[in-house]
Parts: C-alpha cells; structure tokens; sequence
C-alpha cells in the first residue's frame, strides 16, 4: 500500500501583505479604536443604580422603542426596577473582567513590537493559552519575543512611546524605575483575572446570580456594633484540592 499524500500545507495568511496595507491596518486599528468604550460603560450602569426610578420612567414613558427595522412599545411589567438593578449590577462585574482581559491582550499584542498589533490580536483565538500566559506574566516567566529593544525599552516604548534615559530622568524617575511602576500595574491585572477560576461565568453571565451579603460584628442585643452589608455576585466554580477536584460557591462583592 503507498503512502497517503499530505495534503499541500496552505499559504498563511500573512504571505504577500504589502507595507502599505500594514500601515493602512495601523492607521485603521488606532483611529477608529473604541477607546471610550468602558468608560461609557461604567458610566451608564452606575448611573442606572443610582437612580434606577429615573431609568425606569424612561422606559415606560409610552414611547415605542425602534432600533432600526426593530419596533416594540415596553408594558409595565416587562421590565422591573429589580430586573434593571440585576442586569447592571451583573454588567458591572463582567465589564471589570473584560476591561482585564482587554488591557492584557492590548500589552501582549504591542510588547514584542510587531507590524501590526492588529493582526497579533486577531492570532489570539486559543482562551486556554491565553491564559497560560497570563499566568507566565503574573510568575515571571513570561519569554518576551527577541526585538532590538531590551525588556525595560520595550514596556517603556509600548506604554510611553519613548525608551530615551533623559526622558524620564527629566521627571525625576530613572527608566528601571518607570518598568517597575508598570510592571506592578500589570501583574495586578494578570493577578485578578487569573484569580476567577471561572471567568466565562462572568462573561456570559449565564451561571451568575445577584445576592445581598453582608458582615455583622457584635451580638443582636448590643447597642453597638459594626454591620456592612450590600450588593454581590454568586458562581459556582470548580476548586483544586489536595487529592480532587471540588464544586465551591463563591461570593464576589460589588464595592
């Protein structure tokens, strides 16, 4: 029997891309970036839980709601004060992780200097290795890509446009220094997103449900005592023992 023929390997997708169609991607990526997109965000769910009443009148003020060829009039029970409470409350838990996991993906896309970031974004597909590196970053063991920069001229150059010594000894900070500062900033992030075992729970916001949880210190009796309560996040995810695996519910406080 022969051999079975390997089909022919593909052309990658980068073969043949002109100097001008990297600048154009460049210039297309950075101008039309989304910049303001989280900040818009944050603004509009915290404002809808502190005045949810106003959100609400809006809502049913008898107007048709029409978003292009969608038209449809809202009835009084169709959307509660706690329901809008609900979804902002979960939004505001998965717009902290993606805005994460979006400012991860930006610095590992520029850190290697490569022609386009763009195209190192759109490569990224794998979540699972993803977050492999992240876990390097967070344990400095991460393998920056050989460029004709040095580890401390790259995040400098990534983050500042500028790896110069006089720059930065101009603002009384030497550039070791600068590559700490940033360098904490990051791990912070790595450290907070890897710390959600089950981060697509709060992606989807499929396995999410909101509670209210609180702490009390001092008996019921007592005249004085300290008592916080408020909002929170529950998830079950799965949690590594010594000799399993285990199902643990968790609590996220929203403050």
């Amino acid at each position: 029997m022969g051999k079975r023929k390997k089909p022919p390997t593909k052309i990658g997708p980068d073969k043949g891309l002109a100097e001008q169609e990297i600048y154009n991607l460049n210039k297309e990526f950075y101008n039309d970036y989304a910049k303001d997109y989280f900040g818009t965000k944050l603004v509009l769910l915290s404002s809808i839980l502190s005045n949810p009443d106003k959100f609400i009148d809006v809502l049913h003020d008898g107007e048709d709601v029409k978003v292009g060829v969608l038209s449809y009039k809202l009835d009084e029970d169709d959307l509660t004060k706690n329901e809008l409470e609900k979804f902002a409350r979960l939004e505001l838990a998965t717009t902290y992780y993606h805005c994460l996991e979006t400012f991860l993906r930006l610095f590992l896309a520029h850190v290697s200097i490569p022609a386009c970031p763009w195209l190192e974004i759109s490569r990224d597909t794998d979540f699972r290795k993803f977050k492999k590196t992240v876990s390097e970053l967070l344990e400095d063991n991460y393998k920056y890509d050989d460029t004709q920069f040095t580890v401390v001229e790259n995040l400098l150059y990534v983050f500042y446009g500028n790896y110069q010594e006089e720059t930065f000894s101009q603002q009384g900070i030497s550039m070791e220094e600068a590559k700490d500062i940033l360098m904490k900033w990051i791990k912070w992030a790595a450290k907070d997103f890897i710390s959600v075992y089950d981060y697509n729970a709060f992606k989807h916001g499929l396995t999410v449900s909101t509670d209210t949880q609180g702490l009390t210190i001092g008996r019921v009796d007592e005249t004085f005592k300290l008592e916080e309560r408020g909002d929170a996040l529950k998830f079950i995810a799965k949690k590594q023992k010594t000799e399993r695996w285990v199902w643990e519910k968790n609590m996220c406080l929203l403050h």
